[in-house]
């Protein structure tokens, strides 16, 4: 059971179409920009790489721990350290874009290459970052406004992201401040293989070189919170050396 719920989180956390967003939706999409920082800002960081420390809660278990991320590119990597029961663990999930593989306590415990195994994991991080491509005018996604809602109680509005060969992402964003408060799409649950439904809910936002990230956000799967992640220390940087993502021998 806990491998479950902390491999779901890791793994939760890119032919293209003809570029269309209507009015509407690039007026949201403008004003999310702005809000972050402005284009500009946004293009010279797009393409950073991210090394960040944050606190995790695994609601169903109510357990806490700490993760540590790494990301660039299509790679990512979670290194989570937990105690349960007294016994301390540590596991870590990593992706290089070629097979995902997990490792517990140092050893390799699980490893996914084929195409069909990492799918999922493709498509969570294509939904990870259609917002930021669509906010930068990316040709590859389409925009449409999907209607107005709320989110955690307040007015939203939200845009639907489409691109050619991708499950759509619905993008929430908040009415009076214009950032992204939420992201809706669907995922396979890793041990079931079932579809499930996917919500990633912005919290709070921090500053990190001028503009703002994430630094709070709740995660939930067919309405059912599994977990919240405190986001502590954000670095930027140029590149992340291969051997981050190495596997443990």
């Amino acid at each position: 059971m806990l491998r479950k719920w902390v491999v779901t989180i890791a793994i939760v956390a890119a032919a293209s179409v003809g570029a269309r967003a209507d009015d509407d939706a690039r007026k949201v999409l403008d004003k999310a920009v702005q809000a972050l920082g402005g284009a500009e800002l946004l293009k010279k960081t797009k393409d950073k790489s991210v090394h960040q420390h944050s606190k995790i809660t695994v609601s169903e278990m109510n357990i806490e721990g700490k993760m540590e991320t790494f990301t660039t590119g299509k790679k990512f990597k979670h290194i989570i350290d937990i105690n349960v029961n007294g016994m301390d663990i540590k596991q870590e999930v990593c992706f290089d874009e070629k097979e995902l593989w997990i490792a517990v306590n140092g050893k390799v415990a699980i490893t996914l290459s084929k195409d069909e195994q990492v799918a999922a994991v493709r498509e969570a991080i294509f939904a990870d970052s259609a917002v930021g491509k669509a906010m930068l005018g990316d040709k590859s996604i389409e925009c449409s406004i999907i209607g107005e809602g709320k989110v955690e109680d307040k007015p939203a509005t939200g845009v639907r992201l489409t691109s050619k060969g991708h499950k759509d992402v619905s993008a929430w964003f908040d009415k009076k401040s214009g950032l992204l408060v939420k992201i809706e799409s669907r995922g396979v649950e890793f041990q079931s293989g079932q579809e499930v439904a996917e919500e990633r809910i912005i919290n709070e936002y921090k500053e990190v070189e001028g503009y703002k990230r994430p630094s709070r956000i709740s995660v939930h799967r067919d309405g059912k919170k599994v977990a919240e992640i405190e986001v502590t220390e954000t670095k930027l940087l140029d590149n992340l050396d291969d051997s981050t993502f190495a596997k443990p021998g």
